[in-house]
């Protein structure tokens, strides 16, 4: 995330990303009752053309990834902002 996005308070990016992810639905739920591919749903999202089936598979991905990591444990090399400020992982660089 850049520019806007990223000096937005985190209430207002979560509203974006669900707003973003509940309009890809929609838009996947209208292609299938008009009978259209699912990779040819689109979504404008605030002017930009957005491929819903694609969306929906990456986060798809990254939530499978995100079970992946929680099941091996924390890596030393790798900690999450969140386990930084809990204070989590103690003695570790990222």
């Amino acid at each position: 995330m850049g520019g806007a996005i990223a000096r937005a308070a985190m209430p207002q990016q979560l509203s974006l990303y669900r707003a973003l992810k509940g309009g890809c639905n929609q838009a996947l739920a209208a292609a299938a009752e008009r009978s259209t591919a699912e990779k040819d749903a689109l979504l404008d999202f605030f002017g930009v053309a957005i491929r819903a089936a694609e969306l929906k598979l990456r986060l798809d991905q990254m939530r499978t990834l995100v079970k992946e990591v929680e099941r091996a444990g924390p890596h030393p090399q790798l900690r999450c902002a969140r386990c930084a400020r809990a204070g989590a992982h103690t003695g570790v660089t990222a």
